[in-house]
């Protein structure tokens, strides 16, 4: 397919796509069928010169850089999604940018390479952990006018932060547009609880402790980095409030990236959003020690502070 102005695509142009998508995803996870590709840092950031190279034009029309900063297990994958389909925004999954730019990637080399991860997310059928993020009808793996372009990496990047705080002030150096921060939160219960779900192996049981202390580290993160950006430049969605109207939270979060979203399209986006939010916090055994810990570690922070603890909290004596 050549490419049109009002459809461009990053999946029918392009061996070259195919082939920087496959070379990220061999450095850091694995291909469908179990096949590992491994290529070297140098031979991905030529490749990605290359999607790059191919996609100037439009790329030359970037408007802002949106990225991702919070937590594991708290809807970034869903929120991600719904932008990815707007016709002039592209989000890849889980390109892990800030580790790039820790290696020295420039502002070519992160665009293509982001174009090639979402084309590779497309070609797996947009599925992850369990969950299909396709967006029916909408303009995911492809673009009208490409005004933003981001990834979507929370956790990862809230922790490439605690490492090298630097990576902020060089990722406003690399991408040269105006930030677009987005911060997902989850009710903290449940973030927690399915962090240590998640990490625990062949049915042993959760570490809740360790799972509190990584997730406030998280927060302590997230709250330098809000304090370090400037009101346009962070948004704060409640995963909650996302699945209770799925509408305006889009609508809200569109207008801060700037695009405009029509109804079509936050149509389609409410179709694939949950019905409730998962309850993980009911899945694991909490001590009132544990609590505790938790709620001490969010006082002073309002967007998460405000999260009622509820029947898990002890009981006053």
């Amino acid at each position: 397919m050549s490419p049109r102005r009002d459809g461009r695509t990053a999946d029918g142009i392009l061996q070259p796509l195919r082939t920087v998508a496959r070379a990220a995803d061999g450095l850091y996870h694995r291909l469908p069928g179990g096949i590992r590709r491994r290529t070297g840092p140098l031979a991905l950031r030529g490749r990605a010169t290359l999607v790059a190279a191919r996609h100037r034009r439009d790329l030359r029309g970037i408007e802002g850089f949106c990225w991702f900063v919070g937590y594991p297990r708290s809807g970034h994958s869903l929120v991600g999604s719904l932008l990815n389909a707007h016709p002039d925004v592209v989000i890849a999954h889980e390109a892990d940018t800030l580790r790039w730019l820790a290696e020295g990637m420039r502002r070519r080399e992160l665009f293509g390479l982001l174009l090639a991860r979402d084309s590779w997310f497309g070609a797996t059928g947009r599925t992850w952990t369990g969950y299909d993020y396709t967006v029916p009808g909408q303009w995911q793996g492809r673009w009208r006018r490409l005004r933003v372009l981001g990834d979507k990496k929370g956790a990862e990047s809230a922790a490439a932060l605690h490492r090298d705080p630097s990576l902020l002030r060089r990722l406003r150096a690399c991408v040269r547009v105006p930030l677009r921060t987005v911060h997902v939160t989850r009710h903290p219960l449940d973030n927690v609880a399915r962090m240590a779900l998640r990490a625990a192996r062949d049915g042993a049981e959760p570490d809740l402790a360790a799972a509190v202390d990584h997730y406030l580290m998280l927060v302590s993160v997230v709250e330098r980095t809000r304090h370090q950006l400037g009101a346009d430049e962070w948004i704060d969605i409640r995963h909650e409030d996302l699945i209770a109207d799925p509408t305006a939270e889009l609508d809200r979060l569109c207008r801060f990236v700037g695009v405009e979203p029509s109804p079509d399209y936050l149509a389609a986006c409410a179709s694939i959003v949950f019905d409730s939010p998962r309850r993980s916090r009911d899945e694991v055994t909490w001590t009132p020690a544990l609590i505790e810990r938790l709620a001490a570690g969010l006082e002073g922070v309002p967007v998460l502070g405000g999260y009622d603890l509820g029947a898990h909290r002890p009981a006053e004596r």
